[in-house]
């Protein structure tokens, strides 16, 4: 899971990109590397609205690299 690139994210349906977002969230917060869980979401209209806007600028980029950001 932590190899998806934004390509292959973009490519998603919105309701599984949202279950992935959320999964990557929450699996970095398990394992302690997120500051912020997945109340960052929330912050957004669309929960996964920014993220989905950082992948398509730079979409090889992996969904991973790009949640630690917005976390």
């Amino acid at each position: 899971m932590d190899q998806i690139t934004c390509d292959e994210f973009l490519a998603l349906d919105p309701d599984d990109q949202q279950r992935i977002a959320y999964w990557i969230d929450g699996y970095q917060t398990a394992k302690g590397e997120a500051v912020v869980g997945t109340v960052a979401f929330d912050k957004f209209g669309q929960p996964v609205g920014a993220l989905v806007e950082d992948c398509k600028a730079t979409p090889k980029e992996t969904l991973w690299q790009k949640l630690k950001k917005h976390l």
